[in-house]
């Protein structure tokens, strides 16, 4: 048992190190950051998926990014932003909704998604505009080509342990839910039924929490290590 124990301590230190070589996760805490943020979803979302109207500014925003946290992973050997991601942050029961909470209630009606949405349990968050440039995966060894995901993903996990969010929702394809849960670990609870947006979409949540204890030692290093430095 310790043999094994040292083993798979030294593979988490030696994947840490890989990682922590290449990238460094940090929170878009300030207008620069910010810009840097909106300019890569103006790039992924409207240029090259057309999912949102280009504009003049080249950047992507909504009514949702004055409650959510975002971070940002910088490629230290492309000296770039290549990936970010947002949480949406609801408080308190009676400020606006989710967007998942709210194409729910659209879709269906209000009363199903509050039976979704748990009411007593707050602040609650959701994962939203997730995108890592393609090109950032470019010449990495097989192997790390999910460092910029994985990064992000691990990150995010972080966020929402420094700002207290506890469950934690997304709207995600069923295949990208099955490659979520493939790449970290967490296993995502399905809600609800299925949603018409941008394609066939389900509602998925978990708990922070289970999902920090279900981590391997390797991913668990990553998280850590995030929480211990990412500053708001």
């Amino acid at each position: 048992m310790l043999i094994q124990w040292i083993a798979t301590s030294f593979r988490a230190f030696l994947f840490g190190t890989s990682f922590f070589k290449r990238y460094k996760l940090i929170i878009a805490n300030n207008d620069f950051l910010l810009q840097q943020v909106f300019k890569m979803r103006h790039k992924v979302f409207s240029e090259q998926l057309g999912w949102e109207s280009k504009n003049s500014e080249a950047l992507e925003r909504d009514i949702y990014d004055s409650t959510a946290k975002h971070v940002l992973l910088w490629c230290k050997k492309r000296k770039e932003y290549v990936a970010s991601a947002r949480l949406v942050i609801k408080p308190e029961k009676n400020n606006n909704p989710l967007p998942s909470e709210f194409l729910y209630s659209q879709q269906y009606s209000s009363s199903a998604a509050a039976t979704m949405f748990p009411q007593n349990t707050f602040p609650i968050g959701e994962i939203s505009r997730v995108l890592v440039l393609q090109e950032s995966k470019e010449n990495l060894p097989k192997k790390m080509r999910v460092y910029p995901v994985l990064g992000l993903y691990m990150g995010i996990l972080a966020l929402a342990k420094k700002v207290a969010v506890e469950n934690i929702y997304m709207l995600c394809e069923l295949p990208i839910i099955e490659q979520i849960q493939s790449l970290t670990g967490v296993r995502l609870t399905l809600m609800g039924d299925p949603l018409n947006h941008r394609g066939e979409r389900r509602i998925v949540s978990f708990s922070l929490r289970k999902a920090v204890l279900s981590l391997s030692r390797e991913k668990k290093l990553l998280f850590n290590v995030m929480n211990f430095t990412l500053s708001l």
